[in-house]
């Protein structure tokens, strides 16, 4: 795309969004604040009242009621208030505990009575929010502390994760909502996006002690949402008040090990009841008679042979003491895991006595410290997180609100994998490495740190009480540091039988100093080759204007850009490069934007409420296409490259952008105050990965290295995945006490992103890794790149019932039935040879999976007028269900419409409960202590993906499958006679003795046993 044709492009879509912006009622972009309305009747006779003054309490918001009774009062900032409506000759009535959030409409009616003298007595309701609440036009549910408190999770968005189709992962940044993983999902606080452009990352760390609420919504977004196909986080955090409040939360759970069986490093372990038993000197064979270990006296003879170490008079003990040095037991489990919510919020002095009005203050703190599961090159997986935020008004009907974040992840990282990319994945499971070669050589991993910052300015100005605007500008950076640990120390530290030995296997070693132990069993050096100084810059801004035109039309139009700093300095170095300082490279430096505009009007009648919107989004990749036109190129093979200094230097053209127009509409039916029907329809775009828009990655340290060839090419020109979704809600209380919510769901995914491969012609065919290509002695392309060639279709059903008041039990029950059938279209393997590409079969369809799971809560409470000691007791007992998936075991790699074997998984359950009391220390402090179990039952359940391709081939053929072996489900693990068939010997349905599947994973077969949590937490 040429630049003046980009130019032109955007100079129409600005004009499109400019003349939206023209119309004198104007919107909010996401929303942070919600909306009171209502009206006002003379109790006597029932007509309307004009001119009554609604104020809140405690605040500068208010508004006067019309002609007809009724007034509303914009942008509220959530939480929970008292209404005040007073009149001349009427006695004034106040409503409390009006609960307000962001984007609805929170409806309050007042009946005054006419009063003689002003007495100063007023009358005072309690307001109860609607278990109904007719305004809300698609599924989404809203969260705050208060309301989670009873629950046995670690914070506010461990309650959010609860919520049908929502998966939430603190400690790796990951959520899915609905099948759509985290960059298909928008995270917000106070309108403010918190998306790692980089990692494809959402920092889903929040400090539940500045959190007013969150809402999440699954289905159904209104217009001023962009850049989702999934769901919606929108966190609006605290302000400060008039008076001083705060919180203290502080958790820690006792030292244990966080898997079954013996220690993976300890003497009990399978590693070393084989080789230090006392019968491993000779050698050691299994029930079928295949050997495990040669023995120690013929390891003697061997190493005293070939002189090792330059002795040849070692013992067979000697060598088993020189094994025992280099696998010395690695304590862990022994420290606990601390978690720490801390916030403190109030007003400004200073700021008062200069005249400034409404100023005040919100700080936040949040600590936490797990241990991973095995130990790792980084000891625990910690992040700091500090944030803070300062609202004041220099005029009445200006408001400014500044905010900052800062945050520090320290975990590890994977440091041996071999790719197109490093993946940057926070909290990395080190049981993966611990499986192989390099299970004592922990310095294989990489440490990591993550920082990430946010900056943030909203301005909001009053024109009317019927209209505002406001102007939002954002910053949000991340910046990873990752590579290996502290070198070895070579100097001796052990003797045995008269020979020096270094700390091996601690510490990072080379390939220049290659060590295996004895056995051949597993490996000391190497790895440890992730290096990263990549960071991004995100930079937004936001123009929001909102007016209601009338009592029924709230219209809203915003504009929106967006733009990013990527940096990509990523290196892999792997052994098969033989120079020690080589390595593979991904570098690029980009610089993507975007620019979206929309409009919407929610429309309230009383028997009908619509959000009817549309939205334009535009997204520049602003990079570069290499060899447009051919994906052959000749600088794709094998040291093609050779002579180019840059890839700047390659033969390239300017990507193409695109432009997306998104309608959303959506309806809500109020049958009466307790039943609602609703129904939306939206299409949705989310923008591309930078992960799979660009780099190039270089088998070579040095590009145009003739040695080297590229391995990945990313696509600048891949189009926004497309979702198209529909839901149907249905919402009924019963009793005033009972909510029954039922969604059902459709998303049709399109132009989703998957893997091409490119394959050159070779003229002579193949000749090891090196072919003729064209003539030139290089290797044939083959690359990898992306392509939009992937389609998913989800459906759901999500089912709730809750009991949301009661003197001693509450609770609720949560269903989720979802089948996904998804597959791919297009080419995904690119072939120049014509012979080749003919027997390529690209459409693929995998069989439909559908996971039906239950979560349910049941929480029994003592009433807090019992007193201090029988008062305010709870007792919180969650339970998960979920059925055993269906699996295709496929070995061989046959086509989707091959026959193949089909097996379920076992259903999976946990028991979880929390007891915690709640008391009054003085004044306003209010302390409450708690202890969680976690797996009450101490279930224990299989971890299938720890084992290799040959144990899963003994697992599913002798064991699981219906003909050979006893007709189990994936995940069963004992024979007929109750013997654990990975670790103990076992007897198939035939009577034959087998020998253990998986006797070296015996650490790692089954995790989470049953552990506690203690807490306290300090209110005021």
């Amino acid at each position: 795309m040429t630049s003046s044709n980009r130019f032109l492009k955007l100079v129409c879509i600005l004009a499109v969004i400019l003349l939206a912006m023209s119309v004198p009622e104007t919107g909010l972009w996401a929303g942070t604040t919600g909306k009171i309305s209502g009206k006002v009747t003379d109790a006597a006779d029932g007509n309307a009242l004009p001119g009554v003054n609604v104020v809140i309490v405690g605040t500068t918001l208010g508004a006067a009621t019309d002609a007809d009774g009724t007034f509303f009062i914009l942008n509220i900032p959530p939480g929970i208030y008292s209404v005040r409506a007073t009149m001349m000759g009427y006695a004034p009535v106040i409503q409390k505990g009006l609960q307000v959030s962001a984007d609805r409409t929170t409806e309050v009616n007042f009946n005054l009575k006419e009063a003689v003298l002003v007495t100063g007595e007023e009358v005072v309701i309690v307001a109860e929010r609607p278990l109904v609440e007719k305004d809300v036009t698609s599924s989404q549910n809203i969260t705050t502390t208060k309301a989670i408190e009873a629950l046995p999770v670690a914070d506010i968005m461990g309650a959010v994760s609860l919520e049908p189709g929502v998966s939430v992962n603190t400690a790796a940044f990951e959520i899915s909502i609905r099948g759509g993983g985290s960059d298909e999902i928008s995270f917000q606080v106070d309108g403010m996006e918190r998306s790692d452009k980089l990692n494809d990352k959402v920092y889903t760390t929040t400090n539940s002690a500045t959190v007013s609420e969150i809402q999440v919504l699954t289905g159904g977004f209104n217009a001023e949402y962009g850049n989702i196909r999934s769901g919606v986080f929108n966190v609006v955090t605290k302000e400060g008040g008039r008076t001083i409040s705060g919180s203290a939360d502080y958790r820690f759970g006792p030292a244990h090990q966080k898997h079954f069986g013996p220690s993976a490093y300890g003497e009990g372990q399978y590693d070393w009841q084989l080789y230090t038993g006392s019968d491993s000197f000779e050698p050691v064979l299994d029930v079928e008679g295949k050997q495990l270990f040669v023995g120690w006296n013929k390891i003697a003879e061997t190493q005293n042979g070939a002189s090792y170490l330059g002795k040849n008079d070692w013992t067979a003990q000697q060598l088993m003491d020189v094994w025992k040095w280099r696998h010395r037991p690695i304590e862990y489990g022994d420290k606990p895991d601390q978690y720490l919510d801390a916030g403190l919020g109030g007003t400004i002095p200073f700021l008062d006595a200069l005249g400034v009005k409404d100023a005040g203050f919100f700080v936040g703190y949040k600590f936490t410290r797990e241990y991973p599961i095995l130990p790792s090159i980084n000891e625990f997986n910690q992040n700091n997180t500090y944030e803070g935020k300062i609202n004041f008004k220099p005029v009445n009907a200006v408001k400014l609100v500044l905010s900052g974040m800062y945050g520090k992840t320290e975990t590890s990282a994977n440091g041996i994998s071999w790719g197109d990319q490093v993946d940057m994945n926070y909290g990395y499971d080190v049981v993966g490495s611990a499986l192989g070669r390099y299970k004592y050589y922990l310095s294989a991993n990489d440490l990591l740190d993550a920082y990430t910052k946010q900056l943030g300015a909203k301005i909001t100005h009053t024109i009317n009480p019927s209209t505002y605007y406001e102007v939002r500008y954002n910053y949000f950076n991340v910046e990873t540091e990752a590579g290996r640990s502290r070198d070895r120390n070579l100097k001796a530290i052990e003797n045995i039988a008269g020979v020096a030995f270094d700390e091996a296997p601690n510490g990072w070693a080379s390939e220049a100093y290659p060590l295996t132990d004895m056995t051949g069993t597993y490996d000391f050096f190497g790895g440890g080759a992730v290096m990263d100084t990549s960071f991004v810059k995100s930079h937004q801004l936001n123009i929001d204007f909102t007016s209601q035109i009338s009592n029924q039309h709230l219209v809203k139009v915003g504009f929106e850009y967006g733009s990013d700093h990527v940096v990509r300095e990523n290196r892999k170095a792997g052994s098969i490069i033989l120079d020690p300082a080589a390595g593979n490279f991904l570098r690029y430096d980009m610089t993507p934007f975007h620019i979206a505009g929309y409009i919407q009007d929610k429309i309230e009648y009383g028997g009908l409420i619509a959000n009817i919107g549309l939205r334009i989004e535009h997204y520049d990749a602003n990079g570069w296409v290499y060899a447009p036109g051919n994906p052959y190129a000749t600088f794709w093979a094998r040291g093609g490259t050779e002579g180019y200094t840059t890839p700047d230097d390659l033969p390239k053209a300017a990507s193409e952008a695109y432009t997306y127009v998104a309608p959303r509409i959506a309806f809500s039916h109020p049958v009466r105050q307790n039943t609602k029907f609703f129904f939306n329809y939206g299409v949705y775009y989310d923008e591309p990965t930078n992960r799979d828009r660009y780099g190039l990655f270089s088998e070579s340290w040095d590009f145009g290295n003739p040695q080297g060839d590229i391995r990945f090419v990313g696509n600048p020109e891949l189009e926004a995945p497309r979702t198209a979704a529909y839901e149907v809600g249905f919402e009924q209380s019963i009793a005033d006490e009972w909510v029954v919510r039922t969604y059902f769901y459709a998303k049709d995914n399109s132009e989703q992103i998957g893997l091409l491969r490119v394959d050159g012609l070779d003229g002579s065919h193949a000749i090891g890794d090196f072919r003729n290509y064209e003539g030139v002695g290089k290797g044939a392309a083959g690359y990898d790149t992306r392509s939009n060639n992937n389609w998913e279709d989800i459906r759901g059903i999500e089912f709730k019932v809750t009991k949301m008041r009661g003197r001693f039990v509450t609770g609720w029950l949560n269903m989720d039935y979802q089948i996904s059938t998804s597959g791919n279209y297009g080419y995904q393997n690119l072939n120049q040879d014509p012979l080749v590409a003919y027997y390529v079969y690209s459409a693929v369809k995998q069989q439909p999976q559908s996971v039906p799971s239950f979560i349910g809560n049941v929480e029994f409470h003592t009433p807090s007028d019992w007193g201090m000691l029988k008062g305010d007791w709870r007792l919180s007992i969650l339970q998960t269900w979920r059925k055993g998936a269906k699996y295709i075991y496929n070995p061989t790699g046959l086509p989707t419409r091959e026959v193949r074997t089909v097996y379920y998984y076992v259903n999976n359950y946990m028991t979880t409960l929390r007891l915690n009391k709640s008391f009054d220390v003085v004044g306003n402090l209010r302390v409450r202590v708690y202890m969680d179990i976690n797996n009450v039952l101490n279930s224990k359940f299989l971890n299938v993906g720890v084992l290799n391709s040959a144990e899963q081939d003994i697992y599913y053929n002798q064991y699981v499958d219906g003909d050979n072996g006893f007709g189990k489900k994936i995940g069963e693990w004992e024979d007929e006679k109750g013997n654990n068939i990975f670790i103990n010997n076992w007897v198939d349905k035939a009577g034959n003795n087998r020998a253990p599947i998986a006797p070296a994973k015996d650490f790692c077969l089954f995790y989470n046993p049953r552990s506690i949590l203690l807490g306290v937490k300090l209110e005021f």
